[in-house]
């Protein structure tokens, strides 16, 4: 948010060009959904609409139409990168010869744009302390790259997951300072947030590579699921193997435990992020109603499986239990959801575990 009283001057962000049509796609191209050019609409958790691996390579068959919008949201993330201080011969090394429509560079992308940093886009403000959250910011989003960059892995796919990762734990240094040093000023908070995670974020590395033994020790398998079945039966399959299935890559297993890991209950949270947010996303899978079946266009499935998060358990903006808003009514239904795809080369698949609430539910988005 930006701070009270500036008027920055936006190169790119939320606003700045009409939301365009929204076109729906079923089958393997599920990762481009809205991918609106002018940002999501605030009401919408946009992290609930992660999907199951594309095939590499190139998309066949996308309409016009989506091309051009993932095309335009690799250039509004290429242009946020640049307003952070990456060099443009960096992020065309990351995207190798992909063109901006590929589906992995689209997941990276929209991994930028959405994730978003105090004043993102913005050049100038009026006051002093509109620019000094722009520079904190602008250090914040550029080491959130770097750490994306060096991983081993090219992938730009993999990248986002960790661009993820950084991100997720940068927010939660952020939330604990909100808290802990309310005194402080909020480009000094964005400053200490950043210094806490290490000299060139090594204490970021040291937690990934903890996460990432907790994922490997977790046991998750391909699960195998035959979709010649009746709908009911292929929902019993997956509940009883609902301790096997994982959520693919052990980087994508790593940065959602994190990122999600405050929509858990508060009694399912242990204090181990994997192993918790696992275990719950499991008995959501065992437990839960299934809200929604859908047989995909390329012969796959996807289960959709919530449970209702009682009063009290839904989330504040501050990541804490709240029992009623500041005017005294009781919050909305909250309801926390697992997606599950079913599909030939992946077996079962979670792709992403967290809170949706009634009215995301009630209009089919998550």
């Amino acid at each position: 948010m930006e701070p009270a009283g500036s008027a920055p001057t936006v190169v790119c962000g939320a606003g700045s060009e009409p939301a365009r049509r929204r076109v729906r796609h079923t089958g393997h191209d599920r990762a481009w959904s809205p991918l609106s050019v002018a940002g999501p609409e605030p009401d919408c958790d946009w992290t609930l609409m992660d999907t199951s691996p594309e095939p590499p390579g190139p998309q066949p068959g996308l309409p016009p139409e989506a091309l051009d919008a993932r095309r335009k949201l690799a250039e509004r993330s290429e242009e946020l990168l640049r307003w952070a201080g990456v060099d443009q011969e960096d992020i065309d090394a990351l995207r190798g010869d992909r063109d901006r429509s590929d589906g992995e560079w689209t997941r990276f992308s929209k991994t930028v744009v959405d994730n978003q940093f105090p004043s993102m886009g913005a050049t100038d403000a009026k006051k002093q302390s509109g620019r000094d959250m722009i520079d904190a910011s602008r250090s914040s989003m550029h080491a959130c790259f770097k750490f994306a960059e060096a991983g081993d892995d090219s992938n730009p796919r993999l990248c986002a997951y960790r661009y993820e990762y950084f991100k997720s734990l940068y927010d939660e240094e952020k939330r604990n300072l909100s808290l802990e040093e309310k005194q402080l000023y909020k480009p000094e908070q964005e400053k200490l947030a950043l210094s806490k995670l290490g000299q060139d974020q090594e204490k970021v590395g040291e937690t990934l590579e903890h996460d990432l033994q907790r994922v490997r020790a977790d046991g998750a398998q391909e699960v195998e699921v035959s979709l010649d079945r009746p709908t009911d039966e292929i929902v019993s399959s997956v509940r009883d193997q609902a301790d096997q299935i994982g959520m693919g890559h052990e980087l994508s297993t790593a940065y959602h435990s994190r990122k999600h890991q405050r929509d858990l209950p508060p009694e399912e949270r242990q204090g181990e992020a994997v192993d918790d947010y696992l275990s719950s996303a499991r008995k959501t899978i065992k437990e839960g109603e299934v809200t929604s079946t859908e047989r995909l266009d390329d012969g796959g499935m996807k289960l959709s499986f919530e449970r209702a998060l009682q009063q009290g358990q839904a989330k504040s903006k501050t990541g804490t239990a709240s029992t009623a808003s500041p005017g005294g009514e009781q919050p909305a239904e909250s309801r926390i959801q697992a997606p599950v795809w079913i599909r030939g080369h992946t077996g079962a698949v979670m792709s992403t575990y967290g809170r949706v609430n009634q009215n995301q539910r009630s209009r089919g988005k998550g």
